[in-house]
């Protein structure tokens, strides 16, 4: 018994050193994705593997990171759409982009596929929008098609 005692007391020591790290040192915070890690799907050829559905949702999740980075934290209780409006009074430059995702969203999250000969074009055009570098002014490195 005492030997089965001493093996159960080796095997969980550690777990009260780790509630302590926790607790007394800096508790681990999960990582914040950035936008730089989200790749352009229509720069890697992703937008020709992916179902057109993985690219709204991709390039929405994307939006959501960027957005964040700008000061514009996504709401818990705001919509797809909601969002887009929001971001398209403080980035009018792309608000129909904006708006266009948004309406693929709501079939791609909620519905069972995109509207048939749904296009993309508008999506690439946000997303060009989006990976223009800080500092650099829009009006001139964003031109629509």
């Amino acid at each position: 018994i005492a030997q089965l005692a001493q093996f159960f007391w080796k095997l969980f020591q550690f777990r009260p050193l780790l509630r302590q790290a926790v607790a007394g040192g800096k508790k681990a915070m999960p990582k914040r994705r950035l936008f730089a890690a989200c790749k352009n799907p229509f720069f890697t050829g992703a937008d020709q593997s992916w179902p057109p559905e993985q690219v709204v949702l991709y390039s929405y999740e994307a939006l959501q990171i960027w957005a964040e980075e700008q000061g514009v934290k996504p709401q818990p209780q705001q919509t797809a759409r909601e969002f887009c409006l929001d971001l398209g009074e403080r980035f009018p430059e792309v608000a129909s982009e904006l708006d266009r995702l948004s309406f693929l969203y709501g079939h791609a999250a909620y519905g069972t596929r995109l509207p048939e000969n749904c296009d993309l074009e508008l999506v690439k055009q946000l997303w060009r929008y989006l990976s223009i570098p800080p500092g650099v002014s829009s009006s001139t490195a964003f031109e629509k098609a």
